[in-house]
C-alpha cells in the first residue's frame, strides 16, 4: 500500500485510504481471494471513499456511460507503476503509462461488445 500510495501522485490519481464509517471492502475480485486466504493483504481502489452505493451494479441498468475511461487509464498507470517497483525494486517509471485508447476499447469490449475485434479469437476463443 505505501508503494501504491507513492505513485499515486505522478499517476494522477487522488490516493485516499477510505473512511471509517465505511463498512468493510466493496464488491471486487479481492473478496474472492480473501475468501480463500483471510491472512492475504490487498488494496481496492474506487472512486468513492464512503460505502459503495450503486444501485445500478452489475444490472441490466449498469451501462458504460458510468464508466470514465481517463479514470480507468489513470489507475492502469498507478498500478502498472507500483507492480514495477514492487517487482524491480526501481523508481525510474515516469514513461510508463497505460495506452487510453486501447483502456477505452477494452472498457467497451468487456462492457458492450463481447464480439469486438480486440475479443475475436483471443480471449473468447483461447
Amino acid at each position: 500500500v505505501n508503494t501504491l500510495r507513492q505513485n499515486s501522485a505522478a499517476a494522477g490519481v487522488n490516493l485516499q485510504n477510505a473512511s471509517a464509517t465505511t463498512p468493510g471492502i466493496p464488491p471486487s475480485s479481492l473478496n474472492s481471494f480473501l475468501l480463500a486466504n483471510p491472512s492475504l493483504g490487498g488494496a481496492v481502489i474506487t472512486d468513492h471513499a464512503g460505502a459503495y452505493a450503486n444501485p445500478y451494479y452489475d444490472s441490466d441498468w449498469d451501462r458504460k456511460e458510468n464508466v470514465d475511461p481517463q479514470r480507468v487509464c489513470k489507475a492502469a498507470t498507478l498500478i502498472a507503476r507500483t507492480m514495477l517497483d514492487l517487482a524491480t525494486s526501481t523508481q525510474e517509471h515516469e514513461e510508463l503509462q497505460a495506452d487510453c485508447e486501447l483502456v477505452a476499447s477494452l472498457l467497451d469490449c468487456f462492457i458492450s461488445n463481447a464480439s469486438c475485434a480486440l475479443f475475436s479469437g483471443r480471449v473468447l476463443n483461447a
